[in-house]
């Protein structure tokens, strides 16, 4: 719940996707279905080492186990990682579409993308209503409708 005087108003929903190269997902070990993540290397970060156990939770296969993981420090170099075919990465969209490092990745299953948090525009009530605020809220607004036009489509 926000606190008294907050007005909040979400501005974008963060997904989890499998995400990897082109090569990795037309290779030779089969990759079209969540349960052939496991048959792959997963690449996770340090900071949200549960982000893959919660993912495979949410498609209905929480004991599903990776044949390899890959730890990484950071969601940029999990998704460096990923482009250069060292395995799958949770990536978090729509804004991973942005970084130039996605122009080297696919959705790499079909499965339910998975609400990982969502980010919101807060002011005070008493500020919501300042042209300033108004002005500033509203090009936020279109710039993430833009991140989520530009997404690719969801293999689901």
């Amino acid at each position: 719940s926000k606190p008294p005087g907050l007005a909040a108003r979400k501005l974008m929903e963060m997904r989890g996707v499998p995400v990897c190269s082109p090569t990795l997902k037309s290779g030779r070990i089969p990759l079209s279905t969540v349960e052939d993540l496991a048959r792959h290397t997963l690449i996770q970060y340090s900071s949200r080492p549960d982000a893959w156990s919660a993912w495979f939770a949410a498609q209905g296969l929480p004991d599903l186990k990776p044949r390899k993981v890959l730890t990484v420090d950071t969601v940029p170099a999990a998704l460096e990682a990923a482009a250069r075919g060292a395995g799958i990465a949770l990536g978090t969209e729509p804004l991973m579409w942005a970084a130039d490092v996605a122009k080297g990745l696919v959705p790499a299953v079909k499965g339910n993308p998975v609400s990982e948090f969502s980010y919101f525009v807060c002011t005070t009530k008493a500020r919501a209503r300042d042209p300033q605020v108004l002005a500033f809220t509203e090009w936020l607004f279109r710039e993430a409708s833009k991140r989520e036009k530009n997404s690719p489509p969801v293999l689901a």
